[in-house]
């Protein structure tokens, strides 16, 4: 059934839509849309934005929003990470990408593109974005009665509207607008650099030109050769020729002004641009409309991860309702039945295990001769070896607050996952903990759990590895104690 693909970008001074028509096996840009907001009443933007929608048959259930985000509020790195299961990776990456930003883990969210394997694990592009920059993103497109099914980093929708897919050359897409230029190295279809900056074309080609030779040496060295790049030029202006000149001239390499396969679609410019705006303009909303049609075939890096992550939607004809509400009252009962069997076994099971931890229990207390509740009487020696403890501590002026931290440490480990401690030091003022968990979650968790004792100050992660096996994660903790 054939469905529509809306990139769209919602901008101070404009929005732009590029309507993509997807079929089965086929799929087309079938129209741009362009539309200029009043500097003066921007409240009026999303009613012109639900307007235009309207007038283009957008249907919230059925079709796919793909919402491109500004590349002056992102951050990318080009790395190599010693995993290569894309759960596990999501996993670590803010981990791995806290020690090179300067904010915390809790405050961007983030994702990835495979470049390739090397001897190390997986080099990859990661694009990260501030979580107050991704919330402000969507509240605009709340307020338009949308809610994205992707957010796309826009360099890399202008990249993949531009793509050359040439394996043995790196690419560089130059976006350059009046007060601003985007520099984006694709090799082959994997992105792997791009960085914002102030310089445009109201600076003049020089500027232009100084800029792009100073990003080749400073980053573009570093995870490409620029010497075999081909930079691909997009200008939001008619008068090229001079500066492409100029760039070729200085940077020794072949300068193109770059198609835009927007597949010939009709433009719907409205006002501003002049009456009819460049194709040019409309490169980051029909590059994040072919990403949307691309899902199966094309890894994409999405920003609505973590708690900015889209509920699913349910859409459906009446039929499909019916059928869906068959197959769950049938899953039900085999769920149940399944129950049933279950029971069964977790008898067995929990006898098992009761022996286990009574021989446990005698090994750890063998003095106690009657065990009645292995669970009360341990909380009982305890509760012995507490004022045994409190008892030396008086005889210093002090009580001994290590079984009290011992238990509330235990106490704090997140549910669900297994905490191994290696080692426990208590000093004046400090109390260090190494050991392991199953994810940076249950780490994270771990750390929060701790920093709400009564007795802790600051609480700070100092290494997180995932261990050689790649299945638990190693761990160090040094928290300041307030006695």
């Amino acid at each position: 059934m054939a469905f529509k693909v809306f990139g769209i970008e919602i901008g101070k001074e404009d929005f732009k839509i590029a309507v993509l028509e997807k079929r089965l096996r086929s799929h087309r840009i079938i129209r741009l849309v362009h539309r200029a907001v009043e500097a003066d009443s921007p409240e009026k933007t999303p009613a012109m934005v639900r307007r235009a929608l309207a007038e283009l048959g957008f249907d919230q259930e059925r079709d796919r929003v793909m919402a491109v985000f500004p590349g002056e509020k992102l951050t990318s790195r080009n790395m190599v990470i010693p995993l290569e299961k894309r759960s596990q990776i999501l996993e670590a990456l803010p981990f791995e990408l806290e020690a090179s930003v300067p904010f915390d883990v809790e405050d961007f969210v983030c994702d990835y593109v495979p470049i390739k394997k090397v001897d190390e694990g997986l080099n990859i592009f990661t694009v990260l974005a501030r979580n107050r920059d991704m919330g402000s993103f969507l509240d605009v497109y709340d307020s338009c009665g949308l809610d994205p099914d992707m957010v796309i980093p826009g360099p890399l929708a202008i990249a993949r509207t531009l793509r050359g897919d040439l394996d043995d050359f790196v690419e560089v897409y130059i976006d350059i607008a009046s007060d601003s230029m985007t520099m984006t190295f694709v090799k082959g279809t994997a992105p792997v650099f791009f960085h914002v900056s102030s310089v445009g074309l109201d600076d003049g080609s020089d500027s232009i030109v100084r800029e792009i030779k100073r990003q080749f040496i400073v980053f573009g060295s570093a995870v490409v050769d620029v010497n075999a790049s081909n930079a691909v030029l997009i200008v939001r202006s008619a008068s090229t020729a001079l500066l492409r000149g100029a760039m070729e001239e200085n940077l020794g390499v072949r300068v193109e002004k770059a198609p835009l396969h927007d597949d010939g679609a009709p433009v719907d410019g409205g006002v501003g641009f002049g009456d009819i705006p460049p194709r040019e303009a409309f490169a980051s909303v029909v590059g994040a409309a072919l990403m949307g049609a691309e899902l199966a075939d094309v890894p994409v890096i999405n920003l609505r991860v973590r708690a900015f992550q889209r509920k699913p939607r349910i859409a459906g004809s009446r039929v499909q309702t019916l059928t869906a509400a068959a197959l769950m009252v049938l899953l039900l009962a085999v769920v149940a039945l399944s129950g049933v069997y279950r029971g069964i076994e977790l008898g067995g099971e929990y006898d098992t295990l009761k022996h286990k931890t009574r021989a446990e229990f005698k090994k750890a207390l063998p003095s106690v001769r009657n065990i009645v509740s292995e669970v009360q009487q341990l909380k009982n020696e305890l509760n012995r070896l507490k004022e045994k403890s409190m008892a030396i501590g008086a005889g210093l002026g002090e009580a001994d607050p290590f079984l009290d931290y011992l238990l509330d440490l235990t106490r704090a480990a997140p549910a669900g996952g297994r905490l191994d401690v290696d080692h426990l030091i208590l000093e004046p003022g400090r109390l260090m903990l190494s050991g392991r968990l199953d994810t940076y979650e249950q780490v994270d968790q771990f750390k929060q759990n701790i920093a709400k004792l009564g007795w802790t100050g600051k609480v700070n992660v100092s290494n997180a590895k995932a261990d050689l096996s790649g299945k638990r994660i190693n761990f160090r903790l040094e928290v300041d104690t307030k006695s």
